[in-house]
């Protein structure tokens, strides 16, 4: 049959040269024999289009529906009477006339039975006939549904075909009727058959011309003959958005350009992802002599064999009824059910594709006319259904397979290179492998399941893990490979790209993990699944910054390399937590992280650090923050905490767990809580006897220097502390028994412990009174006093190895004391002054968080608090000579503190809190001090020295006084 216009009434060309061979049937006549120019083995095409490959691998088209519209159906031939042949029957009300179209009805013209369907049909899906050499259609199992596209009425016909003919206009596809009985068959098989996935169309107009304008013309004068109603575009469109792939023949007249039908594409675009045009091959690969050539339609054309053996029938002499065989036929109306049976293998090959992407694989993978990969004559090339079953070789669009594991648990491989095109998109949660020696493309986004790219992948665009896995067991190159939370990448292959990895990096084998020869960034949230082999960073680009969740498995002893870096590269960062084995946990064990320059391991070690239960005190409390820190993200990358975490846990802890808490801020607490002490004695012992100083009134200078040391106990280190205060003030005596005594005193004030020091700037205001119950000068007396410090002080730690920390706090404390004694004249020139009294002190310093270093702390605000008993006796003596006179003294005191005879502090890192004692706990001590006072006129000079003893305290101060009468 002509791929001219089948429209009804239309006269057909005759095919050409024939030969008939007999069916073996007692009851069919053969047809006479046709003389031809040149031999053609029977089933030949089966061959030459490669689909002897897809019935060794066992597809014959099972399962897969396709359509065919034409006419002449043989519905009783041997070859098309399986149960795989579906003709089906309809009506269409055109003028008030119900036709009925039958694809079951024999249909005759003047040369007798019309036989092209039977023909078309049989080249797609026709059964075997071994006597004759017959291997059946290209997809033998295939199921076919035939729809006529011309009434049964044939009276109705030849009267609506002349019609047609006197319009004069070769071009009658949009003519109204022609629409309305072409789009009628159209919808009868995509309407009636859901599971439909291809329909060949083995009929067209002839082509306009050899020109693109002569097509363009063609179908504008096409349109112009369009009344508005358009059903066959219509019913192609309809049958597109049903992913029907639609296959056309390219017609027979040895045109430059196709018939109008296999150009639509160029003029409705929509229509071009589920549409192929064919061109047919002669027996030696050639175009063949009466194809048209593919033209404007090359980007969806393919060839295919034109001269084949097909399904045919004859009048019997005797009539009774036709005589079927078996005829050697020629066109394109033989090459389109060759690319549309070749559809149904390619479907069935892959389930999971659109048709859109069974046309692409055809196209990609159509052995090509010459050096150019689309030649004007035969478009993508010669149909190759071997080299389609192997996947594509091309991705025309951004095409997404999905591919579900209830369907295919095993998933499937593509074993072609995919040499060109944009991005391949994989959904489900099946698995795709692409198994091409060297794929280049636009990129891969993966959407759900599993990608494997097995061999080298060159990519233009960034590559993507939505979610499901990327595994690259080859190489991946490309400008950027991104892993989105809900995405994994794996694998044993090279990554030639800058990645960043927000989801989840894993590695399956024992051998070999992935190896990044580019930038790696492994994102907050990211998670880091290893196994055995240890992830490579190769090359001087390839710098990796660590983060997320590292997440080791399969270790219960020793250690493994986690990551190595080889020939210049590096990592930076550190990961943000590390996921320890239950397992290990419960069995008194852990991971830990090692990092050195050329890579990171893991290692099992003891939940607790060497010799940590052997501690005490605030080297205990550190040692327990040190062991929590081994999962702080400081511990998790290339830090000098990690550096020292390594020698611990070879037994080499140093002095760190002793310094890491920062006693110092408790030694700094002490300290300050005995400042008050020290202005309460200086303003008592300026309320002496008015009487003793010329004028009673004076006003006195103190200069003080004092030390002290808190011996260290186990697990508290020693501290000390160095004082040095001016203190300038006054006495007023109201009257004999009442005198007051007040004053201001900056200082300086040093505590040091354990490689840490804090320098503090304090500023006292004090205010002293004394009564005497008889006089000032002797009997009993009461007294009190009222204080109040601010204090700023700067605390620097040198904690080697992990670097110096410095933080600034201060605060205020206030004070109040009462006192009470008797003074008792021994002798004129001597006095003896027992004494007892009490005195309470409370403030605060402001939290503050430390600085520097490598793990600063975040000191809480911290109260400071004490209460004290005192006794004590002090003793002089006078020596009067002239206007000298000198004023020898000793003082001995006990203090004994009440409640709480030791400070705390409280530090944190990050979520961890350690507190420390104060080195000074004793609650018992006792001072003694000498003096000399030298007066002179209104002029008096002291000399003092203090010493102080007690549970594990000491220490000494000396200081210079001077006073003046006024």
């Amino acid at each position: 049959m002509s791929a001219r216009k089948c429209m009804p009434g239309a006269r057909l060309k005759r095919v050409g040269n024939m030969t008939a061979l007999s069916l073996a049937a007692p009851f069919y006549a053969p047809a006479a024999p046709a003389q031809v120019a040149e031999p053609l083995p029977v089933s030949w095409e089966i061959a030459a289009t490669g689909a002897d490959a897809a019935r060794r691998a066992g597809f014959r088209g099972k399962g897969v529906a396709i359509g065919v519209l034409d006419k002449g159906f043989l519905v009783r031939h041997p070859l098309l009477s399986g149960p795989n042949f579906h003709p089906l029957d309809s009506t269409l009300n055109i003028d008030g006339n119900t036709l009925i179209f039958d694809a079951r009805v024999l249909q005759r013209d003047e040369r007798g039975y019309a036989t092209h369907g039977a023909s078309v049909s049989a080249a797609i899906a026709g059964r075997a006939y071994p006597d004759l050499g017959y291997l059946g259609g290209i997809a033998p199992e295939a199921d076919l549904y035939l729809s006529s596209m011309t009434p049964s009425d044939v009276i109705f016909a030849t009267a609506h075909g002349s019609k047609s003919a006197e319009a004069g206009n070769d071009n009658t596809l949009f003519q109204p009727l022609d629409q309305q009985l072409l789009g009628h068959g159209l919808r009868t098989l995509y309407r009636d058959v859901s599971a439909l996935r291809v329909i060949n169309n083995s009929w067209n107009d002839e082509a306009a011309g050899d020109r693109p304008a002569d097509v363009d013309t063609a179908y504008r004068r096409a349109r112009q003959l369009d009344t508005g109603n358009a059903p066959l575009i219509d019913s192609l469109r309809a049958a597109a958005r049903q992913d029907v792939l639609l296959v056309f023949a390219a017609g027979n007249e040895h045109r430059a350009q196709p018939g109008l039908m296999a150009t639509l594409p160029r003029y409705l675009p929509e229509l071009e992802p589920h549409f192929l045009s064919v061109v047919a091959l002669d027996a030696e690969g050639r175009l063949a002599a009466y194809s048209n050539q593919c033209g404007v339609s090359k980007d969806w054309c393919l060839s295919a064999p034109g001269d084949i053996y097909a399904a045919s029938a004859s009048d019997a002499p005797a009539d009774t009824g036709p005589a079927y065989n078996l005829v050697r036929v020629k066109g394109t109306s033989m090459a389109a059910p060759l690319v549309s049976g070749a559809a149904g293998l390619i479907r069935e090959r892959f389930p999971y594709m659109t048709m859109a992407q069974v046309r692409g694989v055809m196209l990609s993978t159509a052995t090509p006319e010459g050096a150019e990969r689309v030649s004007e004559a035969q478009g993508w090339g010669r149909l190759n259904v071997a080299r389609a079953l192997q996947g594509p070789e091309q991705l025309l669009g951004d095409p997404v397979y999905h591919l579900d594991r209830a369907s295919d648990p095993e998933g499937d491989v593509w074993r072609n290179d995919i040499v060109a095109g944009g991005r391949l998109g994989k959904a489900g949660n099946g698995t795709l492998s692409l198994a091409g020696m060297r794929n280049r493309f636009a990129g891969v986004t993966v959407h759900d399941g599993l990608l494997t790219l097995e061999q080298a992948h060159v990519f233009s665009q960034s590559s993507r893990v939505e979610g499901g896995e990327l595994r690259v067991d080859g190489s991946l190159e490309g400008p950027a490979l991104d892993v989105a939370p809900a995405g994994t990448l794996s694998g044993s292959g090279d990554i030639r790209a800058p990645t960043r990895i927000d989801g989840s990096l894993a590695s399956q084998q024992a051998s070999r993990a992935l190896t990044f020869h580019h930038s790696l960034i492994l994102g907050r949230h990211s998670r880091t699944r290893l196994a055995a082999a240890p992830l490579v960073l190769s090359g001087s680009r390839a710098q990796a910054m660590l983060g997320g969740t590292l997440i080791p498995s399969g270790l219960t002893a020793g250690s493994r390399p986690l990551l190595r870096t080889t020939a210049g590269a590096r990592y930076h960062g550190r990961f943000d937590r590390l996921q320890q084995d239950p397992a290990l946990n419960a069995a008194g064990q852990r991971h830990d992280l090692l990092f050195a320059p050329d890579g990171i391991r893991v290692a099992v070690h003891p939940q607790t650090l060497p010799g940590q239960q052997a501690l005490t005190g605030n080297a205990a409390r550190g040692a327990t923050l040190l062991n929590q820190l081994r999962d702080h993200p400081q511990a998790l990358g290339d830090s000098r905490y990690n550096r020292w975490l390594q020698q611990a846990l070879a037994g080499h802890a140093g002095s760190l767990p002793q310094t890491i808490g920062g006693q110092i801020h408790a030694d700094l607490g002490a300290a300050l809580l005995q400042q008050p002490l020290r202005l309460q004695s200086a303003l008592q012992t300026q309320l002496g006897h008015p009487g003793q100083v010329p004028g009673g009134k004076r006003w006195w200078l103190d200069a003080v220097s004092e030390r002290a040391r808190s011996s260290a106990r186990p697990g508290i280190a020693a501290s000390k502390e160095h004082s040095s205060t001016l203190r300038l003030g006054v006495s007023l005596p109201v009257s004999e028994r009442l005198a007051f005594s007040g004053g201001f005193s900056p200082g300086k004030d040093t505590v040091s412990a354990v490689s840490a020091h804090a320098r503090t700037d304090l500023l006292q205001l004090g205010v002293a009174t004394r009564y005497g119950l008889r006089a000032l000068g002797h009997g009993p007396y009461i007294g009190g006093q009222l204080a109040v410090s601010r204090a700023s002080s700067t605390i620097t730690r040198n904690l080697a190895p992990l670097g110096q920390t410095r933080g600034d706090t201060g605060g205020w404390l206030y004070s109040a004391g009462l006192t009470g004694g008797y003074r008792w004249p021994a002798t004129p020139d001597s006095m003896i002054t027992p004494h007892a009294g009490l005195q309470g002190s409370r403030g605060h310093l402001r939290a503050f968080r430390e600085h520097g270093g490598e793990l600063p702390l975040s000191v809480e605000r911290g109260t400071l608090s004490t209460q004290t008993a005192l006794a004590g006796i002090d003793l002089e003596q006078r020596w009067q000579r002239g206007r000298w006179a000198l004023l020898p003294g000793l003082s001995i005191a006990y203090q004994r503190t009440l409640g709480r005879s030791s400070q705390h502090s409280q530090t944190r890192i990050d979520g961890f809190t350690v507190g420390q004692t104060s080195a000074r706990h004793g609650r018992d001590r006792v001072a003694a001090s000498l003096k000399l006072d030298a007066r002179y006129a209104d002029w008096t000079a002291r000399v003092r020295l203090a010493g102080l003893t007690g549970s594990g305290d000491s220490g000494g101060a000396a200081s210079l006084q001077l006073f003046r009468a006024f």
